[in-house]
């Protein structure tokens, strides 16, 4: 990194810059103002891995050419982006993607070793090359030129599906190899304008499991020996959409407004708990609950402690196998569940965004899945208070 200093001796202002294992110094005389200039220009180009290779090809062609230091600085300062001054002959026709993914992979290793980048900063290029290298073999793709946005987005699917990633996960690859797409268009090794990976990719999974699972479930857990306490849980999470730690974290003695009908609530960016009313008829499951008097909190352990996501999770899987459901219900995705069966019932998802205090976004794009056939049958057990009267 560079640095700026002024001589005890001379007085003079100096910048000292330590590039490839070269030892570089400028000197700006009284002129500090120019010393710090410099200093923030070339900061702002070490920040890119392309253009401090820009620079240390202009340094070395000025230092061949004798140029003197002020004509340097000059130049750097001006035009920093060595790329103009490459001649055709140093620009590579575009090459095969599994021979210049090995090319990035190499010069970020030079990277790490000259204290470029740290060693998990290489780890994760390395990792997300990695799976890139697999989808690039999986889809048999040749030259770089191959890899467009369209299977920019099959990428995504690659990484979703095949590898059962998350969407954090998938987002952290993609920022990675969008690096290395990036170093190929500014060091011209394709023809290729735009980036084929998208800033931010959210993949949305569908819905796996219907209304028509969700009552399997329970009919086979009153079946059983019932296991209450989840049962009402289930169905609470289903009739109100809310999360887990909205639900579990109700106190029953001082959030519920029995009369009303009303449950004070702090959603995941709430700093305050904010009234929501209860809908579905879900205030009988809070009711049973309370009878109960386990705790004061809502659908508890039965030593009176929160329940608590992983347990719950557990359990669901364990009665999913014993019931012969292909689709697994993750509590969480009953919220999804929740949203789609409101708006297949012509629900508005403004109405919905309110009432769960997240985006309309949030509602149409993420949680909302496709249309389920099968959830018409027994939807007289869950009604909407969304539904708007016909004239």
């Amino acid at each position: 990194m560079p640095k700026v200093s002024q001589d005890n001796r001379t007085k003079k202002w100096r910048l000292k810059l330590s590039l490839n294992k070269k030892q570089i110094m400028f000197s700006f005389g009284s002129n500090k103002r120019e010393a710090l200039k410099l200093e923030r220009r070339i900061n702002s180009i070490l920040d890119d891995s392309i253009q401090r290779l820009h620079l240390e090809k202009l340094i070395d062609n000025g230092k061949a050419e004798g140029v003197s230091n002020k004509e340097l600085i000059q130049r750097i300062l001006v035009n920093p982006d060595v790329s103009k001054a490459v001649t055709q002959e140093e620009k590579i026709e575009p090459e095969k993607l599994l021979e210049s993914i090995d090319k990035f992979i190499a010069k970020k290793y030079e990277a790490f070793k000259t204290d470029s980048i740290s060693n998990a900063t290489f780890e994760n290029y390395k990792n997300s090359l990695k799976k890139l290298k697999e989808f690039v073999e999986y889809k048999n793709l040749s030259f770089v030129d191959d890899f467009n946005e369209e299977v920019g987005n099959e990428f995504a699917f690659f990484l979703k599906d095949t590898k059962k990633l998350s969407n954090g996960s998938v987002s952290s690859y993609f920022n990675q190899c969008r690096v290395y797409f990036q170093w190929l268009i500014k060091s011209n090794l394709t023809a290729l304008k735009n980036n084929p990976l998208p800033k931010k990719k959210v993949i949305k999974r569908k819905l796996n499991f219907t209304i028509n699972d969700f009552f399997s479930l329970i009919d086979y857990m009153e079946s059983k020996n019932p296991n209450e306490r989840l049962i009402q849980f289930l169905q609470f999470a289903l009739k109100t959409g809310w999360r887990i730690s909205e639900i579990t974290g109700i106190n029953l003695e001082t959030d519920v407004d029995w009369e009303n009908e009303v449950v004070l609530r702090s959603g995941k960016t709430d700093k305050i708990k904010k009234p929501y009313q209860l809908i579905n008829g879900s205030i009988a499951h809070l009711r049973e609950w309370k009878a109960r008097n386990v705790s004061n909190y809502a659908f508890s352990l039965k030593n009176g402690h929160k329940a608590d996501k992983s347990r719950l999770g557990k359990n669901i899987k364990k009665y999913c196998l014993e019931a012969g459901l292909k689709a697994h219900i993750l509590v969480h995705n009953l919220r999804r569940l929740f949203i789609t069966t409101q708006m297949e019932q012509g629900a508005n998802s403004n109405d919905i965004a309110t009432y769960l205090g997240v985006s309309i976004r949030m509602v149409e794009q993420v949680y909302n899945a496709t249309k389920q056939e099968d959830s018409a049958t027994r939807l007289g057990k869950f009604s909407t208070i969304f539904q708007k009267e016909k004239q």
